[in-house]
C-alpha cells in the first residue's frame, strides 16, 4: 500500500476535517466511472486514516515511519493512560518531544 498521506497530498499533522475535504476533492477530480483505479487508491488511502484511532494504529504500524518514530511511538503508547489514546493526545505528545 501506498502511504495515505502522500496519496491524498496531506501532511501527517492533518486534521479529520482536512482529511475528508481533501477526499472528497479528489473523488470529483478522479470519479469512478472514469478513472476505478485511481479512485479505488484514493478511497483505501483515506478508510486509512479517516477515523483518528485508525490514524494512530497506521502511524503506529507503517512501514513509512523512522526507526526513531517507532522506539517514541512504543515508548508513547505503553506511558499513556488506558483505555484510549486520542488523536489529539497523540499529537500533544510527539510535540512535546
Amino acid at each position: 500500500m501506498d502511504d495515505p498521506y502522500e496519496v491524498l497530498g496531506l501532511t501527517r499533522q492533518a486534521e479529520s476535517e482536512a482529511i475528508r475535504n481533501r477526499y472528497l476533492e479528489l473523488v470529483r477530480q478522479n470519479p469512478p466511472e472514469q478513472k476505478p483505479e485511481e479512485c479505488a487508491r484514493i478511497r483505501q488511502a483515506y478508510d486509512a486514516i479517516a477515523d483518528p484511532e485508525d490514524r494512530i494504529r497506521f502511524l503506529l504500524n507503517s512501514d513509512f515511519r523512522s526507526p526513531a518514530f517507532a522506539e517514541f511511538a512504543k515508548a508513547l503508547h505503553l506511558a499513556l493512560p488506558r483505555p484510549k489514546l486520542t488523536f489529539a493526545r497523540f499529537l500533544e505528545a510527539i510535540a512535546s518531544q
